[in-house]
């Protein structure tokens, strides 16, 4: 009984550990895409949708997963997380531009950014 006490709090840390590194991850407050981001949105629609990432003011950076790029059952959680970097690195976080944050826009051609609420703060 012990050993299986042991092994369900064990197993709850690592759940629990995996979900907190999410938390976060996904956008909140008012957004409007800049166009040339908007466009990109819609071709990511067309194009068996995975992740798509956009920086908080929706016009500075992007990153998109599709099917075409990756493998279509993908670990989405790993997914949400590269492309939020690779939004940042593309909008030049880490070269001249510190303050630009990346959210989790859409999930598989689904809308999941807050915009009621509250705004992305860096």
């Amino acid at each position: 009984m012990f050993r299986l006490s042991v092994l369900i709090i064990g197993l709850a840390l690592v759940v629990s550990g995996c979900n907190s590194r999410q938390i976060g991850l996904t956008g909140s407050g008012p957004i409007q895409l800049g166009p040339e981001i908007y466009g990109q949105y819609l071709e990511y629609l067309d194009s068996n949708p995975i992740v798509f990432s956009v920086s908080a003011d929706g016009r500075t950076g992007w990153h998109a997963y599709t099917c075409k790029q990756t493998i279509c059952r993908p670990d989405i959680n790993h997914l949400k997380q590269i492309s939020v970097q690779s939004c940042e690195i593309r909008a030049g976080k880490y070269m001249d531009n510190e303050d630009v944050v990346c959210k989790v826009y859409d999930v598989n051609g689904r809308i999941v950014w807050d915009q009621s609420g509250p705004p992305v703060v860096k």
